[in-house]
């Protein structure tokens, strides 16, 4: 969005042409750079539907800097304006792609099962599954441990019961720590018992993402749309 405001500001308030090439150049370099650290396919198993292209996004700008190079030229030129229409269509069909791109490495890859675990580096829990295998390398998971060792409290299983565990230690009392029962953890049970009310329901922060990635595909689409009629009714 930062090149496509570039564009309309310095063509429109500076008439400068040629520096919004330069300007938009280094800002899609830029974009290019981070998606290229951002997105690493760690999953080989992994089918890709469209390999590559998110470099769509940051390429769609010169097709738009074209356009708009045409748009505002001095004389009438009827054949100007036609290619100007197809570098409109070129840049919002890169768009879509570069969205259809991004939705679909935002999905969660559920056969992914995370890499070794070592020092320094990201660890998945086993069963976290729904996470998306390419920005593996840049998440990090704060997981709960698996079953409570001596001298360490749940506190959430504390108000569910309470006054057990720390409560005990602070008054004077034998500390009663709970420990979570390994097949309870492979059932699924030691999540129910977490829970503080019967009425919690788990987030899923996978789902939130997609949903608002799949907007922009949605969008661009309907700008396509709205461009052919545009064409269409002269």
């Amino acid at each position: 969005s930062l090149c496509y405001y570039a564009l309309g500001h310095i063509n429109i308030e500076l008439k400068a042409f040629w520096t919004s090439y330069g300007c938009v150049f280094v800002i899609a370099v830029l974009m290019a750079l981070l998606l290229r650290f951002d997105i690493v396919p760690a999953n080989p198993e992994r089918k890709q539907y469209l390999p590559r292209c998110e470099y769509l996004g940051p390429l769609a700008v010169l097709p738009a800097a074209i356009g708009m190079s045409l748009d505002f030229q001095v004389e009438y030129d009827p054949t100007a304006i036609a290619l100007c229409y197809v570098m409109i269509f070129i840049a919002y069909i890169m768009q879509l792609l570069y969205a259809c791109r991004m939705l679909e490495i935002i999905l969660p890859d559920e056969k992914f099962a995370g890499m070794a675990e070592r020092l320094g580096a990201s660890y998945l829990p086993e069963g976290w599954n729904k996470v998306p295998s390419n920005f593996y390398h840049v998440l990090y998971f704060v997981a709960p441990p698996m079953r409570l060792q001596p001298g360490q409290h749940d506190l959430v299983r504390e108000i569910k019961l309470g006054g057990k565990g720390a409560f005990d230690e602070v008054v004077g009392g034998e500390a009663k720590t709970a420990s979570i029962r390994p097949e309870a953890v492979e059932s699924g049970e030691a999540a129910a018992e977490l829970e503080p009310t019967g009425s919690s329901r788990p987030v899923h922060p996978w789902k939130l993402a997609t949903t608002i990635a799949a907007v922009l595909p949605i969008s661009w689409v309907f700008l396509i749309f709205g461009t052919i009629i545009d064409v269409a009714i002269g």
